[in-house]
């Protein structure tokens, strides 16, 4: 059984290089060539992300391509395929909800869990994180990093000390010696405009800032003076979950798509918005949600960006009822002519349901109605969940 004396046991799951790993598995001859995922070269847009060869040339995430393709123009280019991340996504996320109930995605590969009450199960923390990277590899054949502290922020702190595919285990006590000499900016949460006010004070690592008066940084930096010292030794207090052991109610669902080119054809603005709202319901039922408000958001070619919504008067998780939706609110908002850069559609006022298909329970015909269709949405999910996100599309309004 595990030894260990910290009052939360807190892990940070960071898949390694997440995008650029999954085209690497899925093309086995993209081994060993730096690949950098977001689009083609020429094309306008940046790096979502790139592979660890690709970073030795100095290429990073939010790089614009064009750059990319300067440092690295050996690089193997390859356009964002976001459904495919998104289910191998969810597929981590349920490998993850295996080893507890506590899980957190604070991203696409990130994912925070609250292993506190399940400490038993294990003989060290060493052996937790290698058990939850084993789960999973074994699920989705791709490595992650893994970081084990008393708090949220230190795991994220530490995760990165044995990347990729390790797992790094770290008291506050190691914590604060191992980041004191380092400068302030290595700390998450500390950007250039805040290091370049540390420095001015004569702060310039963490160790310094670890020992400097609160008074005084709370007189500078207001609420978030007192914050910075907190990072700074490692007592941040970001938590998993609420007091009462619930995730936090997310406020909205959505998806949103960047055109490789502008564009202003309808017939294609439309297919997207199915797209976009059949990924946007399938969300909303895997964490058993519906939604009222559906948004629409607008982003022209001179980077001016509008959203336009609507309101239903009942709840709802079918991809046909927000698409309607999403479609009545391009009418009503789109500039005619003007060509469109990004489209995003955006479910809100959620709540959360024991059973998200029963919408329509005031009315027992539509009642019934909304069942069976939710009961042919949640086959087509299972369906998905089996064989991958493009099997089954959904064909249009009804």
């Amino acid at each position: 059984m595990l030894n260990c004396e910290w009052n939360n046991i807190i892990v940070h799951i960071d898949m390694d290089a997440f995008f650029a790993q999954i085209e690497e598995r899925d093309q086995p001859w993209l081994k060993g060539k730096p690949v950098i995922i977001g689009g083609l070269p020429g094309q306008r847009g940046v790096a979502s992300t790139c592979n660890y060869q690709a970073r030795k040339y100095g290429v990073h995430a939010g790089m614009p391509l064009w750059e990319c393709q300067r440092l690295c123009p050996n690089g193997v280019f390859i356009r964002t395929q976001g459904g495919k991340y998104s289910f191998v996504s969810i597929q981590v996320l349920g490998v993850l909800r295996k080893f507890c109930d506590e899980v957190k995605m604070a991203s696409i590969d990130e994912a925070y869990m609250d292993m506190t009450n399940h400490r038993r199960l294990f003989s060290d923390l060493q052996n937790m994180g290698e058990a939850i990277k084993r789960g999973v590899w074994e699920k989705v054949k791709l490595t992650c990093s893994v970081g084990i502290a008393p708090n949220k922020y230190v795991a994220k702190m530490c995760v990165g000390e044995n990347k990729p595919d390790g797992v790094t285990v770290m008291s506050l006590d190691e914590y604060r010696k191992k980041f004191a000499p380092r400068p302030v900016s290595a700390l998450i949460g500390v950007g250039e405009s805040t290091e370049k006010s540390l420095n001015r004070l004569g702060i310039s690592t963490v160790g310094q800032l670890q020992n400097f008066p609160e008074k005084i940084l709370k007189a500078l930096f207001g609420i978030y003076g007192p914050r910075l010292k907190e990072m700074a030794n490692g007592e941040y207090q970001g938590t998993v979950s609420n007091p009462y052991g619930k995730a936090r109610e997310d406020k909205s669902m959505g998806h949103e798509r960047t055109f490789s080119e502008d564009v202003n054809d309808g017939e294609t603005i439309i297919s997207t918005l199915l797209r976009l709202s059949g990924k946007a319901a399938r969300r909303l039922r895997q964490g058993n949600y519906q939604g009222k408000r559906v948004t629409l958001k607008l982003r022209y070619s001179d980077f001016t960006t509008f959203t336009h919504q609507t309101s239903l008067n009942y709840f709802t998780n079918d991809e046909g009822e927000i698409f309607r939706e999403a479609v009545k609110c391009w009418e009503e908002a789109y500039s005619v002519g003007k060509a469109v850069r990004l489209i995003g559609v955006r479910v809100s006022q959620l709540r959360k349901t024991a059973d998200s298909y029963s919408t329509f329970q005031g009315d027992l015909f539509k009642g019934r109605t909304a069942l069976k269709k939710n009961l042919v949405l949640k086959a087509a999910d299972a369906i998905r969940d089996k064989y991958g996100e493009g099997v089954l599309y959904y064909g249009g309004v009804g």
